[in-house]
């Protein structure tokens, strides 16, 4: 009950206010605001909302934070009463149970004695599918897109918070396992509203900067709400366009983001993400050293190849030697030139007795051999026109008689057309 004075400033308190002057224990207010809500609630009720902050601890028992829109509230199921339902971050469920005040923390709880989840998706969640339904769909998630990570990196950013245990982590990691590394932190707010907008920044200037050649992307565990920095489209994208390539580790090994699927490598943790980019110095010598020693066994095994193989050859030498294989190859140039020149007397020799055939065959066809038994040829004059028959010819015309040796101008004067007259 309010006094009516109009000077009292701060919350009306729900309990008698005395009029004179008393000081009350933590305990005492704590008892009575204790009472008058475990007495002023049902003692059984079902309360609906969206599961975040979710966790179970090695007790067995179950904590995490309802909430909706307007408000939230702190759940503890006891080991006894846990459903065989798998809870996660993002059910929208109704919790059966009771209130009360945890008087130790000054807390108000609902403690769960019953769990039963609900047709549909949080809010946050539902969110977060469908973001991820759609940039999978533009190909974002796509394996053919996502870049390599160098194997022995030189210089690495980190884009997560100055000041949480994350960062601390990776450094510690990277400095243990090659102290030679460069680290360039980028500082930013990993949960709020000016979160995303300080990530994307960050992935913007170390890719202008082009000095890192991989870049960790992270921070510590938390609720879908803490981490929901990480699920922000313009989050994704700017990894996406990243051309460094580009870790995202983010939360515990069993919280997945946005940026888990868009990152050209996701890590469970952020120390898990040191881990893969800067192998152990240890490791490394070790290898170098394996490689030396098989370098070393391989050149000695050639070294020895070579020596046998250059014995072979000395041996070869004294056997096969250059001057007895010169002296062979003489002798047999010399027959081979000995058959050469027999060859080609022979082959001469065959046609020359072969050209003399042939001109036999040619005089005996030629023209000038049948005029030299006693024959001649005729020409017409003066066109010199082959005389085959005497109706060719009329009295007076001048003919032409090729004879073996010489020839003979004649005029036709008189001509018998017998054709058996000789």
């Amino acid at each position: 009950m309010w006094n009516g004075s109009t000077k009292m400033k701060g919350p009306r308190l729900f309990f008698p206010v005395k009029t004179h002057k008393r000081v009350y224990t933590v305990w005492e207010v704590v008892r009575k605001i204790k009472n008058l809500i475990e007495n002023g609630m049902p003692p059984y009720l079902g309360v609906e909302g969206e599961i975040s902050n979710f966790r179970k601890p090695s007790s067995g028992h179950i904590y995490f934070t309802l909430k909706d829109p307007f408000a939230q509230i702190k759940v503890v199921i006891f080991r006894e009463n846990v459903p065989r339902i798998l809870l996660k971050d993002g059910m929208k469920v109704v919790v059966w149970g009771r209130i009360r005040i945890y008087e130790e923390r000054g807390e108000l709880e609902l403690i769960g004695e019953k769990i039963e989840e609900q047709k549909g998706l949080g809010i946050l969640y539902e969110k977060f599918l469908k973001l991820k339904k759609k940039l999978e769909k533009e190909g974002l998630f796509a394996p053919e897109r996502k870049k390599p990570i160098p194997p022995y990196p030189r210089k690495i950013g980190i884009i997560t918070s100055p000041t949480g245990a994350a960062i601390r982590d990776m450094i510690k990691i990277i400095h243990r396992r090659f102290p030679n590394v460069e680290i360039l932190i980028y500082p930013v707010k990993v949960q709020g509203e000016e979160a995303p907008y300080e990530i994307v920044e960050g992935l913007q200037i170390l890719n202008r900067l082009n000095e890192v050649e991989v870049i960790i992307l992270g921070r510590g565990g938390g609720s879908l709400e803490d981490l929901w920095a990480f699920n922000e489209e313009i989050v994704a994208r700017a990894i996406a366009s990243s051309k460094i390539p580009v870790i995202s580790a983010v939360g515990h090994e069993t919280d997945y983001c946005i940026s888990d699927f868009v990152a050209d490598l996701r890590a469970p943790t952020p120390s898990a993400a040191a881990e893969v980019v800067v192998k152990e110095m240890e490791k490394i010598l070790s290898a170098l050293n394996d490689y030396q020693e098989r370098l070393e066994k391989r050149i000695l095994q050639e070294w020895r190849r070579s020596a046998e193989k250059l014995l072979y050859l000395k041996k070869s030498l004294l056997i096969f030697h250059p001057f007895k294989e010169l002296e062979r190859k003489r002798e047999n140039l010399h027959n081979l030139r000995e058959k050469l020149f027999g060859i080609m007397e022979i082959l001469v020799s065959n046609k020359r007795e072969e050209t003399r055939r042939w001109g036999e065959k040619l005089n005996a066809l030629s023209p000038l051999k049948v005029l030299e038994r006693g024959y001649s040829i005729t020409f017409l004059l003066p066109e010199r026109k082959i005389l085959r028959s005497s109706e060719e010819t009329k009295m007076g015309d001048q003919v032409e008689v090729k004879l073996w040796k010489g020839k003979i101008l004649c005029r036709v004067e008189e001509k018998d057309e017998s054709p058996d007259t000789i």
